[in-house]
């Protein structure tokens, strides 16, 4: 079975992605923007995980 992908899903971890790589490789980001841009993508991952729940269950 091919597993699908939503576009929340796959913005929440381009953004993480992004972020670990401009972390880790280029320049330290601020805490007043890593913050806020982390809990983005968490917050993408968790609504991803409701919706597949609750269309599961119909």
């Amino acid at each position: 079975m091919k597993a699908k992908f939503s576009p929340y899903f796959i913005v929440s971890i381009i953004i993480l992605v992004g972020y670990l790589l401009v972390e880790n490789l280029i320049v330290t980001i601020p805490g007043i923007v890593a913050v806020p841009l982390l809990l983005f993508a968490l917050t993408l991952i968790i609504t991803d995980g409701i919706k597949r729940r609750a269309h599961k269950e119909k």
